[in-house]
């Protein structure tokens, strides 16, 4: 008999759940901020995947770790392979893979963050190279400062691409920690930064009030901190040395959008106690990662191009944007690699996750996010109006629970004098697909399956 009812109470929860109404409303009076650049990227297209990243209106691209995918390309010690040259003369420089990669993006209407670093991130070499401090800082910034001179102002047959962000090296934290052998991993096999904090404070130091010298109206920003704890350490030591980031980059790799989010409040809380209210936030890595054990790692390449890994995108980009606490995103990101979700390696074509960024460039488009309401767990809603007053929503049901599988129904008001609602879904059965949810009452009735994205207009 007991087993009867817990059999009924089973189903009945099943029907409860296939049954479930989330009620979605949109007030497009009560406008809330502009909408972000929340589809920023890591790296830029190659020739064949120019048409599909200008399509998705990508933003910003990150150039990190380009030097590791494509050869002597945009990398310091790329550029200027002979450090004991003279930095001066412009014979001793190679822009000349940088200079057609730099192009390419540029001609997507994309903005570019230039990550002024060594190659790093060389877990399979018997030996590092760009990980290594460089042996004379002040040449090094002046190195740089060559290389800024090159696209901003026309040196060595170079351009005046008025690129506007800088950064100074990438997650400097993450080798800061002893090995087996009592070690410091920065010692031995550094991943990033081969050198203590201090070092690189003094590098941080040197270079930016060097570029501040040359060039004041450029942005220059960092740390790229892998790890929360790294951030205070960095602002207090740069307080005391004089130095005010122009924009401040941080990192994080999670499963769900509020591990971002609350993260992200925690650095606009810090730097606002730094009195840095004015100082941008950018997240310039993140992407899905389920943890960083052996099999975490491989279960997260498997999620990144899976309808799983497009839903945790698209959710991330709805709720960075709701909370507003992080003023640019820039996914890790757009190279042939594992962290590629929009990309299929072996085709070159799009996956499900590059519907994201296609979506969100359509919210983009319209510039201004008004209110919407919706209390239900799993759904995550971005509403956009346009300056003529024409509304998009973009809706997202994310849950990577795979014993989460029924359908549930989402209820969303066609807000008073809309046009009929279009409706654009991508979910395990569809790509980015015209699709006729019903309207009732003025109601669009949509049944979605967990990990699916849905594009109104309206």
């Amino acid at each position: 008999m007991m087993k009867r009812i817990i059999g009924i109470l089973t189903s009945l929860s099943v029907c409860l759940v296939l049954n479930a109404q989330a009620l979605v409303e949109i007030f497009p009076h009560e406008e809330l901020r502009p909408i972000g650049p929340m589809h920023g990227m890591g790296a830029g297209p190659t020739a064949s995947q120019q048409p599909l990243y200008k399509a998705a209106g990508i933003p910003y691209a990150r150039l990190h770790d380009v030097g590791n995918t494509t050869q002597h390309c945009i990398e310091v010690m790329h550029i200027f392979p002979n450090f004991d040259a003279d930095e001066n003369k412009a014979e001793n420089y190679d822009f000349a893979i940088s200079d057609q990669y730099i192009q390419r993006i540029l001609s997507c209407g994309t903005q570019i963050i230039y990550r002024l670093k060594n190659t790093g991130h060389e877990p399979g070499s018997i030996k590092k190279y760009g990980a290594w401090p460089p042996k004379d800082y002040k040449k090094w910034a002046r190195i740089c400062e060559h290389i800024v001179r090159h696209y901003n102002d026309g040196w060595a047959d170079g351009f005046h691409y008025n690129i506007k962000m800088w950064e100074i090296w990438n997650e400097p934290d993450m080798d800061q920690r002893r090995l087996e052998d009592g070690r410091w991993r920065y010692e031995v096999r550094p991943h990033s930064w081969g050198g203590t904090m201090p070092q690189y404070y003094d590098l941080f130091e040197i270079t930016f009030k060097h570029l501040k010298k040359t060039h004041p109206d450029i942005l220059i920003g960092g740390p790229a901190n892998a790890e929360f704890e790294w951030n205070e350490p960095f602002l207090q030591e740069m307080k005391k040395r004089g130095v005010r980031v122009d924009f401040f980059t941080w990192h994080r790799y999670s499963r769900t959008p509020e591990a971002l989010s609350d993260e992200g409040r925690r650095v606009r809380e810090l730097l606002d106690r730094y009195g840095m209210q004015d100082v941008p936030t950018i997240l310039d890595e993140w992407n899905y990662n389920y943890d960083w054990t052996t099999e975490g790692v491989e279960h997260s390449k498997r999620v990144r191009q899976s309808i799983v890994g497009s839903a945790y995108t698209a959710a991330v980009m709805c709720h960075m944007q709701d909370v507003a606490c992080t003023d640019i995103l820039t996914y890790y990101d757009f190279r042939p690699t594992t962290y590629n979700g929009a990309i299929n390696r072996q085709t070159d074509e799009e996956t499900a996750t590059y519907y994201a960024f296609w979506f969100w460039n359509r919210m983009a488009q319209y510039g201004t996010q008004v209110k919407v309401s919706c209390d239900e767990e799993d759904i995550y809603a971005v509403a956009a109006k346009s300056p003529e007053g024409k509304l998009r929503l973009m809706l997202v049901r994310f849950n990577e629970d795979p014993s989460v599988f029924q359908r549930k129904t989402i209820s969303v008001k066609v807000p008073e004098g809309a046009s009929d609602p279009v409706c654009m879904l991508s979910d395990h059965l569809h790509k980015n697909t015209v699709y006729p949810f019903p309207v009732e009452n003025g109601v669009v009735k949509m049944t979605l399956y967990p990990n699916s994205i849905v594009c109104v207009e309206f």
